[in-house]
């Protein structure tokens, strides 16, 4: 199984457990990223959107260009903007040491989101990151 989720500054956007014979692709993560903004933020006309450098994330997204969102570059081994891969991650690594079943990971993570406000903190000081990066260019190795 595999977590795909979205989160901004006022909380989760998109949480769900996919089977792990599910392919994300390009147009597969950019159907459902949309489609999970329009019903969460339907009135936010701005998207900055920031991820990681994984192949489906970085290929030619003309989904994410015809929505007219931002797309933040993502400096190589940049750990301090990928704080969740250090919290969540993390956390559910430990916690779900023991866990089989879909449900139980289910149960989980909602409790894990509804109990953990620090994971908002975490991305609300992503702003700062963000800004020396374009200060710095996205070329230059953070740690």
């Amino acid at each position: 199984m595999q977590l795909s989720a979205w989160w901004d500054l006022q909380g989760l956007i998109y949480g769900e457990l996919l089977d792990s014979k599910v392919r994300i692709n390009a147009p597969f993560y950019t159907e459902l990223l949309a489609e999970a903004v329009r019903q969460k933020r339907p009135d936010n006309t701005k998207i900055i959107l920031q991820h990681d450098n994984a192949k489906p994330h970085t290929a030619k997204l003309t989904k994410i260009q015809e929505l007219d969102w931002e797309v933040l570059p993502h400096p190589p081994y940049s750990s301090d903007l990928a704080p969740l891969d250090y919290h969540l991650f993390r956390d559910l690594q430990v916690t779900l040491e023991d866990v089989h079943f879909n449900d139980e990971v289910k149960t989980w993570l909602t409790n894990y989101f509804d109990s953990n406000p620090r994971i908002f903190d975490i991305i609300r000081s992503l702003l700062s990151r963000w800004a020396k990066v374009q200060e710095e260019g996205p070329n230059v190795v953070y740690k």
